[in-house]
């Protein structure tokens, strides 16, 4: 882990006031929604997605994930929650192919 201490300031963020209240406006829509059961709501709120969220929205960033829109789930998936607060996604061979990349 000594490689990860040299490079914190590139892979570990602060988490600023704007981050923590962007974190709390994700919190209360995905408790509040009313689509989603509450045990896809603890797991969600458990784990990094909704940080993740939250980082894109207050640094004014997309986000990099397999995941697609399904407005329709029953689970929040960070595209349909990203949406919500106007945070972009894109998938990853998506981003490469922007960024000129070729296999």
């Amino acid at each position: 882990m000594k490689w990860a201490g040299q490079l914190k300031d590139v892979l570990f963020l602060d988490g600023s006031e704007a981050v923590q209240e962007r974190y709390a406006e994700v919190v209360q829509y995905v408790q509040s929604n009313g689509i989603y059961r509450q045990y896809w709501v603890t797991n969600f709120l458990d784990g990094a997605d909704p940080w993740l969220i939250a980082y894109a929205k207050a640094l004014g960033e997309r986000i990099v994930t397999f995941e697609v829109p399904q407005p329709e789930a029953r689970k929040p998936k960070i595209p349909d929650v990203a949406s919500h607060f106007d945070v972009d996604t894109i998938v990853l061979w998506d981003m490469l192919q922007e960024l000129g990349w070729r296999a």
